[in-house]
């Protein structure tokens, strides 16, 4: 079933559609290109990186993106503005053709960056795909943000500037800086080395694509141990503690662009606050620095304008529904009573019995629940949905205000896949966690979260199969049956809404407080952005 797409204000909307560019801008002050592919988790908090950059200093942001996306991104840069929407004038979105089938199939939206991005640095008028708006030249770009595996977006710019001053290109990273250590740093320091070369010889003595073997290193199946900056010693393959859509050659085909993004980047922009992962993100660092390469902390990428709430409301058909539900949970159960559950906007289980399980330990312990089911592949049995319904104590949404939700003092508790964003949202919003992770950066955020901070439980029955060792925290190999994760669904909802949860919604006020920090007029974010903007 496709996801619903989510509504939008006409009103919020013709604010920011309404609105001229002021052209007046002096070139001297820069002109910066920001495009982030086709995953909402990359592209939302680039929109709030937009904002804080035309925030700070007098320059022209052109955001690229995709039809599907236009109204999103719209919507969420309004979000990040307060009423007088200083500066949003100076953000100039505009939408290239994409014809793939998914968000990794990006051919024919690389070329027409690759083309847009020319006329950019010639000095043309770049017409906008969705709304056919022509905009006029400005001052020609100073730099680039690009996505962490947009290999062909950064040779496109390395071609242009081949002549003038060069153009330097970011890379834009909503993720933990761990995985970026686990894809491409040396061995030495917990990373897989050259990934290309190691997947190319696996290529040949498997009989594989080169693609597939990169997904098989990357993603770890041998039971080697991983030694990352910050983080305990894991097995590799903790690094996929379920199985994934979309299998390991797609993936590995991502993992080997990301190689070659990060090798060849002029720096890293990260998403998240530098009070997040402090010894990860000073390892990182230190290591880029050897190749005279800067890493920028600019989170957290939580929108605070005006607009913030009501635009993000605006965005679910569900709001009426969600609304009620919090406010009768309020008053029926109390503050910090209810449990949101979200896999995010892409991911979801290859195994859904076991989220059906889970909840069905909810249900008898009685707990209030708020479930988003927005995945494209997420489908909830007729079954489910009407034990839900009788029970008059859950709701199932397909698009949730996660934001709002997790604002509200109903919600005590956030089941969350472990995403990067998700994870950021929620310490914003003083909300301690069980994280059921996937893949790539959200196992790394769910160790992080438990054994760092202190402030989230972790579901481990994911993947399970012959000659994996135990992992050190259990003890014990995961089992991976039903009854088995009923036994611990209810261990570990009991300790969430008992003492031992209370200690954790304590360790996480303290950590919303240093995130938060960071956003302020001396804050590390702040400070990190204005460093960025003066080496332009």
């Amino acid at each position: 079933m496709p996801v619903a797409e989510p509504s939008f204000s006409n009103t919020h909307l013709d604010v920011l559609t309404g609105r001229q560019l002021d052209l007046s801008v002096p070139s001297s002050h820069g002109h910066i290109v920001v495009f982030a592919y086709e995953a909402w988790g990359h592209a939302r908090p680039l929109c709030n990186l937009a904002a804080r950059l035309v925030q700070s200093r007098n320059i022209i942001v052109t955001f690229f993106t995709t039809p599907a996306f236009y109204d999103r991104v719209m919507s969420e840069l309004l979000r990040n503005f307060d009423a007088d929407g200083l500066g949003l004038d100076r953000i100039r979105v505009i939408t290239l053709i994409h014809t793939g089938m998914h968000s990794l199939d990006n051919t024919v939206l690389n070329d027409s960056f690759a083309q847009a991005f020319d006329k950019l640095a010639e000095g043309d008028p770049v017409q906008c795909v969705h709304t056919g708006v022509t905009h006029e030249p400005v001052s020609p770009p100073k730099a680039v943000i690009i996505d962490f595996f947009g290999l062909p977006l950064l040779q496109a710019v390395r071609r242009l500037s081949g002549v003038g001053e060069p153009i330097k290109v970011f890379v834009w990273f909503a993720g933990a800086a761990a995985v970026v250590f686990r894809l491409c740093a040396p061995e030495r320091l917990g990373g897989i080395g050259n990934l290309r070369a190691k997947s190319e010889e696996e290529a040949i003595r498997k009989h594989v694509r080169v693609e597939q073997a990169a997904g098989d290193i990357a993603l770890g199946n041998d039971g080697a141990v991983v030694r990352i900056p910050g983080l305990p010693a894991i097995y590799d393959y903790e690094i996929e503690p379920q199985k994934i859509l979309g299998g390991r050659a797609l993936t590995g085909a991502m993992c080997l662009a990301a190689y070659e993004v990060f090798e060849t980047c002029d720096g890293i922009i990260l998403a998240s606050p530098e009070s997040y992962e402090p010894e990860t993100t000073a390892a990182l660092r230190q290591w880029m620095a050897g190749t005279s390469r800067p890493v920028y902390c600019a989170g957290p990428m939580i929108a605070q304008g005006t607009h913030a709430d009501s635009v993000e409301k605006g965005q679910s058909e569900s709001i009426a529904e969600v609304d009620d539900f919090l406010e009768s949970t309020m008053k029926h159960n109390g503050k910090r009573s209810l449990l949101y559950i979200s896999f995010g906007t892409v991911y979801w289980s290859m195994e859904p019995k076991k989220i059906w399980t889970f909840l069905d330990v909810v249900l008898e312990l009685r707990i209030p629940f708020i479930m988003s089911h927005s995945s494209r592949w997420a489908t909830v049995p007729e079954e489910v949905a009407d034990k839900v319904s009788r029970s008059g104590n859950g709701l199932l949404v397909r698009y949730s205000p996660q934001q709002h939700i997790l604002n509200h003092p109903a919600t005590g508790w956030f089941l969350t896949h472990g995403g990067h964003n998700s994870i950021i949202e929620a310490i914003c919003a003083g909300v301690p966690m069980i994280c059921w992770p996937f893949s790539f950066d959200q196992p790394l955020n769910a160790i992080h979260l438990t054994e760092n901070l202190n402030v989230a439980y972790e579901i481990f029955q994911g993947r399970t199969g012959p000659g994996l060792k135990p992992i050190h925290r259990l003890g014990k190999a995961p089992e991976g049956t039903l009854d088995s994760v009923k036994e611990e669904a209810r261990e570990i909802l009991l300790n969430a809404f008992g003492e031992d949860g209370i200690r954790k919604r304590e360790n996480v006020q303290a950590l919303r407080q240093r995130t938060l920090d960071a956003r302020s007029k001396r804050g590390t974010s702040t400070h990190d952005i204005h460093v960025f903007l003066d080496t332009l």
